[in-house]
C-alpha cells in the first residue's frame, strides 16, 4: 500500500470520526509536562478526498507552565484543578483560553485561569494543515499519472483542553497536570 493511499485512509477515518463527533489527535509536545489531546472542530474540517493529506499540529517550543498567582500564595487556598479550552489560530498562536471548570469552585479561580492564559500566550505550534494534491496527466503514454502537484495548502485553527492543579505545599507554590 502506497504512502499517499495510507495517508488518505487515515484522513478519511479522521473525517468520519469528525462527522460523528470530534476526532482526537495526540499532540507531540516538546515538554512532557504539558501535553493534551487536540480536539479538532468538525465544522472547520474540509471535505476529504483521495488527494487530501492532513498534517497534525505540533508544539514548536516547550510550552511554558503557568505560575501560581503570587498574590494568592499566602491565602492558603485548598488545591484547585482548573480545566481550560485552548484555541490555536491558523498561524499557530494561542488565540483564546476559555475556562471550562474549576474544582473546587473558588472565587479566586479567575486568577488561576489568567495564569494559564499568560503562559499560553508564549506557546507556539505548527498549525493543523490540510494539503490537497492532484495527479498530473500521463505524458509518456503508460496509462499512469506522471506525478502529483500541490493545489492547496490550508492552515486551520484547532483546539484542545488542558487541566492544571494549583496548590501550595509547605509554603511552596506548585502547578502540575493531574
Amino acid at each position: 500500500m502506497g504512502m499517499r493511499r495510507l495517508i488518505w485512509i487515515l484522513s478519511a477515518l479522521t473525517a468520519l470520526l469528525c462527522i460523528t463527533g470530534c476526532a482526537k489527535v495526540q499532540t507531540r509536545a516538546v515538554d512532557t509536562r504539558v501535553a493534551g489531546e487536540v480536539l479538532v472542530d468538525p465544522a472547520q474540517l474540509p471535505v476529504y478526498s483521495e488527494r487530501d493529506e492532513a498534517e497534525e499540529p505540533q508544539a514548536l517550543v516547550a510550552p511554558a507552565v503557568p505560575l501560581y498567582p503570587a498574590e494568592l500564595i499566602a491565602a492558603r487556598l485548598p488545591p484547585i484543578a482548573v480545566t481550560v479550552r485552548i484555541v490555536v489560530n491558523p498561524e499557530g498562536r494561542v488565540a483564546e483560553v476559555e475556562a471550562l471548570a474549576a474544582e473546587p469552585a473558588l472565587a479566586e479561580a479567575p486568577a488561576f485561569v489568567e495564569a494559564i492564559r499568560t503562559a499560553a500566550a508564549q506557546w507556539r505550534y505548527r498549525p493543523y494543515r490540510v494539503i490537497r494534491w492532484r495527479e498530473l496527466p500521463d505524458q509518456d503514454g503508460d496509462g499512469l499519472a506522471d506525478g502529483e502537484e500541490m493545489v492547496a495548502n490550508r492552515a486551520l485553527p484547532f483546539r484542545f483542553d488542558m487541566r492544571y492543579r494549583f496548590e501550595v505545599v509547605e509554603g511552596k507554590a506548585s502547578v502540575s497536570q493531574p
